[in-house]
């Protein structure tokens, strides 16, 4: 399941408090009712998971990186973090606070890469 499908049009804030976190988490309830496992996905998925109270046993990171090897990720959140790149737009500005707050990227039971351009 993914945090996009809970977005609610024409609410502002950050990218969580954009979420109709009733419903996400009633339907995890649902799902685990059925399924041993349920995947979740989406940026800021720890802060959401902790907004509605549930604890994942495990958690990816998908870390894009570029056929040269590098990860312009890291660079724009460096800046990000110094100061020197403005993301005033959501959901980039709370994607770049949550990964500058929390470094999934740093703290993910498994790291998936991914090259791409």
């Amino acid at each position: 399941m993914s945090a996009d499908s809970y977005v609610e049009a024409g609410r502002g804030g950050s990218f969580v408090g954009r979420l109709a976190l009733e419903f996400l988490r009633d339907d995890i309830e649902r799902l685990q009712k059925y399924f041993r496992l349920v995947f979740f996905e989406g940026i800021c998925a720890r802060d959401i998971l902790g907004e509605i109270g549930v604890k994942p046993i495990m958690s990816i990171y998908v870390q894009t990186i570029a056929t040269s090897g590098l990860w312009h990720f890291q660079f724009h959140l460096e800046d990000f973090m110094n100061g020197a790149e403005n993301r005033e737009e959501e959901p980039s500005r709370s994607d770049y606070e949550y990964h500058a707050r929390v470094r999934p990227y740093e703290n993910a039971d498994v790291t998936y890469v991914r090259v791409a351009d």
